[in-house]
């Protein structure tokens, strides 16, 4: 499962620019062209595999950020959904 959407997101972006993977304990951050687009976080604490954040061209967010960070007036249901 994590190849497969590690070689998605290459697939994608190889058309929309520079692509660059850093890995870290538990999670890889993916940057297109020097800005954030997503994390894939991955692991033993980690019961299924999820992107999140994840970034438009323009860097705005659009996903939700429960139950990951609880921001101010976002809805905290759907404990069981994180990122994509």
């Amino acid at each position: 499962m994590k190849r497969a959407v590690l070689v998605g997101l290459l697939a994608w972006s190889a058309a929309s620019g520079q692509v660059k993977f850093t890995q870290f304990p538990g999670r890889i951050a993916v940057e297109i062209d020097g800005k954030p687009f997503t994390d894939f976080y991955f692991g033993p604490d980690t019961p299924k595999p999820y992107l999140h954040p994840l970034r438009s061209a323009s860097g705005v967010i659009v996903t939700r950020r429960y139950p990951m960070e609880k921001i101010p007036g976002e809805t905290v249901d759907h404990t069981h959904h994180r990122g994509l």
